[in-house]
């Protein structure tokens, strides 16, 4: 069986979490791929190599996708075991003056970076917890 890794933040092809998917493909796991846009995960997925990812559509900071992705995840699929890696690459951080960043926009970088993080952390435990 194909080990799997669950990376979750996955935006452009450029970006860290795509990178981080490649890695993890070349390395013989399939890579589940977690992002918001479907358009770009597929084609992460795509560069990955046929039959080494899958995409998941969810948004990070959202409890029911974060459990939806981890249902994925704890499931084998064709030819793959369960996820035995899980990494965070969520952010949507502006380089913005402290003096300058609304209320608003502060949460929002809360929401992803930190309370995503929580979400994503505590599954992610819960996984591999019951895997040793």
């Amino acid at each position: 069986m194909q080990p799997t890794a669950a990376v979750v933040g996955v935006g452009s092809e450029e970006g860290l979490g795509a990178a981080v998917a490649r890695r993890f493909a070349r390395g013989g796991f399939h890579v589940l791929v977690g992002g918001r846009t479907i358009e770009r995960l597929e084609r992460v997925v795509k560069s990955l190599g046929e039959g080494n990812g899958t995409p998941v559509l969810m948004d990070a900071s959202r409890e029911a996708d974060v459990l939806r992705l981890f249902q994925v995840a704890l499931s084998p699929g064709a030819g793959r075991s369960p996820a035995s890696v899980v990494v965070f690459n969520a952010g949507n951080n502006q380089h913005i003056p402290l003096q300058q960043v609304s209320a608003a926009q502060f949460e929002d970088f809360w929401r992803v970076g930190c309370f995503a993080g929580f979400l994503v952390g505590r599954e992610a435990a819960n996984l591999l917890a019951a895997q040793w």
